[in-house]
């Protein structure tokens, strides 16, 4: 350390080496006598290796502050010394940066791979039952077609959620356009029509003339999602409504079925929630609203619900945004 500590001060070690040789040439120039310069050369070099004891004490703190990070860098920082030295305490303040962004980029991709445990968790929980099903319908020797396409159905939709997962952590081909609404709306009502017919639930499309500013393959998820919900929580025989709502560019998924209890409704967003109405039945993973807040918030789309147990509910998608900002 002190071989360190001297190179980098040796520009001013030849300095002082430099004083001292034009102090005595001009002593020796005008033929002065040696004694002042030499009591002046040496009461300059004991305070000069006063400071430098002073200022390499300082330095080899500084090192060794700077020793400990480095051996606490895998694990994070913790906390930054302070520095009076205006140029280290500059370093420092940058170095407190970056260890901030990254204990935020940590605490996120945790954050990010509990939700992936949890929704594969509850995947896997939930894809096990139409595979068990159709393993039963399989061993009857004239198996129920019918019923082996709505389990294969559940699977098709199941798999369809598990890539949408994956596309909502790196959006990376998302494509903001002016859309018709009404062609989005009956392709993600096509693509739900076997579940609605399984359950006997009529789906009923309102007024959806208008343009919107969006993403097509985006927003069909979310609709996929809301109708799935609408028809899971429907009696047979109910009624689920998708229309615009008069005078606005908010589109409306409301259903007559049997509602959300008051003290749920803050948290049927949260990820894994799932709610007494999905609890009684088994029907919910909690996973399905959380997405379709995602995708909502990467659209820039609100979306909100209204409910009432045993009269139905109602989640609106505003879909007003005229303008897009740009990075």
């Amino acid at each position: 350390m002190l071989r360190a500590y001297l190179r980098s001060r040796r520009w001013a070690a030849l300095l002082a080496l430099l004083a001292y040789g034009l102090l005595f040439l001009l002593y020796g120039l005008y033929y002065a006598d040696w004694r002042p310069a030499l009591y002046t050369a040496l009461l300059t070099t004991v305070l000069l290796l006063g400071a430098a004891a002073v200022d390499f004490r300082a330095y080899r703190r500084r090192m060794e502050a700077l020793d400990r990070l480095e051996a606490m860098a895998p694990d994070g920082l913790g906390e930054l010394p302070r520095e009076g030295d205006a140029l280290l305490a500059r370093y420092l303040s940058v170095l407190g940066t970056v260890e901030r962004c990254r204990r935020r980029e940590r605490a996120e991709a945790a954050e990010a791979a509990d939700q992936a445990r949890l929704y594969y968790t509850l995947w896997s929980h939930q894809v096990k039952t139409p595979l068990a099903a159709l393993g039963l319908l399989l061993q009857d020797p004239e198996p129920d077609r019918e019923a082996m396409g709505w389990e294969l159905w559940r699977l098709e939709q199941y798999a369809d959620m598990a890539l949408q997962y994956q596309r909502l952590a790196a959006p990376g081909d998302l494509v903001l356009e002016r859309q018709a609404a009404a062609p989005l709306v009956r392709r993600a009502a096509k693509e739900v029509a076997t579940l609605f017919i399984g359950r006997g639930v009529r789906l009923e499309l309102g007024d959806l003339e208008r343009q919107v500013l969006t993403d097509a393959k985006w927003l069909v998820f979310i609709l996929e999602q809301l109708l799935t919900n609408a028809a899971k929580y429907t009696r047979p025989g109910g009624l689920v409504r998708v229309f615009f709502e008069p005078g606005t560019d908010t589109l409306a998924v409301a259903d007559n079925g049997i509602g959300i209890r008051p003290e749920d409704l803050p948290r049927v967003f949260a990820w894994g929630y799932t709610g007494a109405a999905g609890r009684e039945g088994g029907r919910a993973t909690g996973i399905g609203l959380a997405l379709v807040r995602r995708a909502a918030d990467l659209l820039g789309h609100g979306v909100s619900i209204a409910s009432r147990p045993g009269e139905g509910t109602t989640v609106r998608l505003d879909l007003s945004r005229a303008k897009l900002p740009v990075e």
